[in-house]
């Protein structure tokens, strides 16, 4: 996340193609592997490795396809804006109301990626440079955050302000 959320940060544009397939490879990756993990068909060694198999070549599929075709890529990232930005605002509600229900999560999602990904492809140019800007800024920020530990996450710090907490990092 810090070496992809930099890129897109600082090189969006001339990298975009690159990014965002590589983006669609780990999705395609990650999606089979979590449903694999979600059913049990993890738990034998032959099992693991057939499905990490089937998920790199997913993975390779979906970044080919993506890579091939531009107005996807904008889509895809569209879509990645709406999911990091709804993800951001169900942080803050729930760090400044307590109100934590996953139909509400999933509900922005869902309403965030779709708006998201209609103004990719309506501005898309405009959209290129806020959407790897965001995106990669806040997947650079995130993967620090993980990398190092001891900073919290934005869910944690609202919650220190709306409790009247001083946000203090351990060093």
């Amino acid at each position: 996340m810090v070496i992809v959320g930099a890129i897109m940060v600082f090189f969006g544009q001339a990298f975009f193609r690159y990014v965002m397939g590589l983006l669609a490879a780990m999705t395609g990756f990650l999606t089979i592997m979590y449903f694999s993990s979600l059913f049990g068909w993890l738990n034998a060694t032959w099992s693991l490795i057939t499905l990490i198999c089937i998920a790199v070549v997913v993975g390779c599929v979906c970044g080919v396809l993506v890579f091939l075709s531009i107005p996807v890529c904008i889509g895809l990232l569209g879509v990645a804006a709406g999911f990091f930005g709804a993800s951001t605002l169900f942080a803050v509600i729930v760090a400044t109301t307590g109100y934590d229900a996953l139909w509400l999560l999933i509900t922005m999602i869902v309403l965030f990626c779709i708006m998201s990904g209609v103004l990719a492809f309506k501005f898309s140019k405009g959209f290129l440079c806020f959407g790897t800007a965001f995106v990669g800024g806040y997947m650079f920020m995130r993967g620090t955050t993980l990398w190092f530990g001891h900073y919290p996450s934005e869910m944690e710090m609202w919650q220190m302000m709306a409790n009247g907490t001083d946000v203090v990092l351990g060093w």
